[in-house]
């Protein structure tokens, strides 16, 4: 037995709320298929920083390193993980197609998700690593809250005091709620919680604009050697951009939102004058499309699609750019279209160097992974609630 020195970190569990009554009151065969895709669903979403550490039957377990927060916008990452949670189950529901008692009750299925930044030793036996520690116990015990009770969701995010914290939250800014619990030995617990469900209503509620390579006049593309999440964080915060792109002097938030998203609008600085930008679509770590007015003959209107895609060595970026409605800005975009791609060819470079020089994966903090995590979920459906 090993026992590796103290580290710091956010412990985050995801469980499927519901599950119990599910598994216990239907048919096993459909119910096992269908909850071992729902967890399968959300192991899908553990992309580097974040680390998946284990399957706690009903829940899964992972681990974000402190030193890589910076690097990830977890609220952003735990919506878009509810967001296709929320898909599969609403897709299963209404595409099943059977009316046995598994499959009806798919709708009453759903996600929670706790929060935690802590400190904890990491434990080596007989080949697996698992945190250890009074933090690693308090994120379990916040599985079993009174916030269904309080607030009436079953679909939230609780975050920690110590988490909105270290990650440098404005709870009242972003809409979360404060919440307290008390624990035996523990003590109490004071956070703030999100409302997925109400997020879930207006992501489906929001109209999606995006180009392709079948819609857009121009499209320019780089791969980079970091992941979709962290790339993300490069491509749409403002100290970000100036750093990588051409000419960029500095970008100025209207309305002073704590939240970027669809009608989120933004003023750009170019030094020799400014633009507005305005976020038509908004698909953390997959892409975002904006309205802008590029640089040149009659300053066109034009929209831009940002797409991230996951490829081996990284993500591959791709703009898809094509003019606004009307003939003035078709003609205008033919004129300025050429500077646009050139300038993303050269911000592309610069960002490519800039993330190879300061993007490394935290290897030395690395915990257990899962080796297959789709048998790993299946197997995981015979064990009880941690």
């Amino acid at each position: 037995m090993a026992d590796d020195g103290a580290r710091q970190g956010y412990l985050i569990i995801a469980d499927i709320s519901g599950y119990t009554a599910y598994l216990t009151g239907t048919e096993l065969e459909h119910a096992q298929d269908i909850l071992t895709r729902l967890i399968q669903t959300i192991i899908d979403c553990c992309r580097a920083p974040i680390e998946l550490v284990e399957l706690e039957g009903d829940a899964v377990y992972v681990y974000l390193p402190a030193s890589a927060a910076a690097r990830l916008n977890l609220v952003q990452a735990l919506e878009s993980t509810y967001f296709a949670f929320a898909s599969r189950r609403d897709n299963m529901a209404r595409l099943g197609g059977c009316q046995c008692r598994a499959c009806s009750a798919v709708p009453t299925l759903d996600l929670k998700f706790v929060v935690h930044l802590g400190e904890f030793r990491v434990q080596r036996l007989a080949g697996q690593a698992k945190p250890i520690g009074p933090d690693v116990i308090l994120v379990h015990r916040l599985l079993k809250n009174h916030i269904a009770e309080a607030m009436g969701l079953h679909a939230y995010v609780f975050f920690t005091d110590a988490a909105l914290a270290g990650l440098d939250l404005d709870a009242a800014a972003l809409g979360l709620r404060r919440h307290t619990e008390a624990y035996e030995h523990l003590g109490t617990v004071s956070g703030a919680v999100e409302d997925l469900a109400a997020r879930w209503r207006a992501e489906q509620a929001a109209r999606r604009v995006r180009l392709d390579a079948a819609t857009a006049r121009r499209q320019c593309s780089v791969e980079l050697p970091a992941p979709p999440s962290v790339v993300w964080e490069y491509l749409t915060q403002p100290t970000n951009r100036a750093r990588w792109e051409p000419g960029l002097q500095g970008v100025a938030a209207e309305g002073g939102s704590a939240r970027l998203g669809t009608g989120s609008e933004a003023r750009c600085d170019h030094g020799d004058g400014r633009s507005g930008q305005t976020i038509l679509d908004w698909r953390p770590f997959d892409y975002f499309t904006v309205a802008s007015v590029l640089d040149g003959p009659l300053c066109p209107p034009a929209v831009l699609t940002v797409a991230l895609e996951a490829v081996p060595a990284g993500t591959r970026l791709t703009w898809y750019s094509a003019p606004g409605p009307g003939w003035r800005a078709a003609i205008g975009f033919t004129l300025a279209g050429g500077g646009l791609e050139a300038s993303q060819r050269e911000g592309g470079e610069r960002l490519r160097r800039l993330l190879a020089a300061e993007w490394q994966p935290p290897a030395e903090e690395s915990l257990a992974v899962v080796p297959d995590p789709a048998a790993a979920a299946a197997a995981a459906l015979a064990s009880p609630t941690a």
